[in-house]
């Protein structure tokens, strides 16, 4: 899905790392969210005793295999769509200065396409933010069933106590005794979330960006 080796190469590696991280903070929130565990120390101490270290990284693969796919959607399918604006305004550009040259009212269709070459970027930093938000609903509707997986594998059994063992396990599992319906659970607030949180992370990588591009 990506254009070229030597970016997807660094791209896995960075999320591998990241998920070593957020791997043991997933493990803990979740079984704190069920119920499992009633506090903080409880559940460290609980999970280290039972399990140990590999205890807390339970389903590390899992989310990596969420979190691969999901990047690979969302970071090309934000770039795509602002160039695809961008190509669009400046179509809609050139119409509209064919069609009104002189015409005052419709002067702001000169100036957003003045301000996005004086400023060297393709989009304005809200459109960013609405494209990021668009990009993050799709890629995390498309990856719910990884995700489902993922959490899954993290609680450790299912609600008849049996034990969920591997990613494939897990998602035959759900699949089978389950259906497809339940791999797509929770699809409608994960989507809704994470549109919000592209919203604000790319407007604020778009405005950080333009200003720093000022100042350097």
């Amino acid at each position: 899905m990506c254009a070229r080796a030597d970016f997807c190469a660094p791209l896995r590696l960075l999320l591998q790392a990241a998920c070593l991280v957020r791997t043991p903070t997933e493990i803990v929130k979740q079984r704190m969210q069920t119920g499992v565990y009633q506090s903080l120390p409880e559940a460290l101490n609980a999970i280290r005793s039972a399990q140990g270290i590999a205890g807390f990284y339970r389903g590390y693969w899992s989310m990596i295999a969420r979190e691969i796919p999901f990047s690979f959607i969302q970071f090309p399918l934000w770039e795509g769509l602002k160039v695809g604006l961008y190509r669009h305004r400046r179509r809609m550009y050139a119409i509209e200065g064919r069609l009104t040259r002189g015409n005052n009212s419709r002067a702001s269709v000169f100036e957003q396409y003045k301000w996005s070459t004086q400023q060297n970027a393709p989009v304005s930093s809200l459109q960013g933010a609405v494209c990021g938000s668009i990009a993050g609903g799709v890629a995390a509707c498309i990856t719910t069933p990884l995700d489902v997986v993922k959490t899954r594998l993290m609680l450790g059994k299912d609600a008849k106590g049996v034990q969920y063992h591997g990613t494939l396990d897990t998602f035959s599992r759900v699949y089978k005794e389950e259906g497809v319906k339940r791999l797509f659970s929770g699809v409608g607030p994960r989507t809704m979330w994470i549109s919000i949180g592209g919203f604000v992370f790319f407007g604020m990588y778009e405005k950080s960006t333009s200003m720093f591009a000022k100042i350097l």
